[in-house]
């Protein structure tokens, strides 16, 4: 039996980097904004769904800040999903397992 790898898809990659980018220039409020041009696909979908979860938000002169307590909110809707289907996957194996 082969270990189990985990795979991370790519848009997950792009959003962590992109989160570390923008706290690592301290770009969380309009005052303190930065310029951001995705390079590549996956950079462009994490920051077209941050946009329109008000992750990130504009300010002048098309620059981009981080909206710390929009991503707090964020991260706890994916956690919580995450919870849900691992808690589904769980039941329906212990499910299988007294099936059989």
């Amino acid at each position: 039996m082969l270990p189990f790898t985990p795979v991370v898809p790519p848009v997950v990659i792009a959003r962590k980097r992109l989160i570390r980018r923008f706290e690592a220039a301290d770009a969380v409020c309009a005052e303190r904004a930065i310029s951001f041009a995705p390079g590549n696909f996956f950079q462009r979908k994490a920051f077209e769904q941050f946009r329109d979860a008000h992750v990130l938000r504009s300010a002048a002169g098309d620059r981009w800040y981080l909206d710390v307590h929009a991503l707090d909110s964020e991260t706890r809707c994916w956690r919580d999903r995450a919870l849900a289907l691992a808690s589904v996957a769980v039941a329906a194996t212990a499910l299988i397992a007294l099936m059989r």
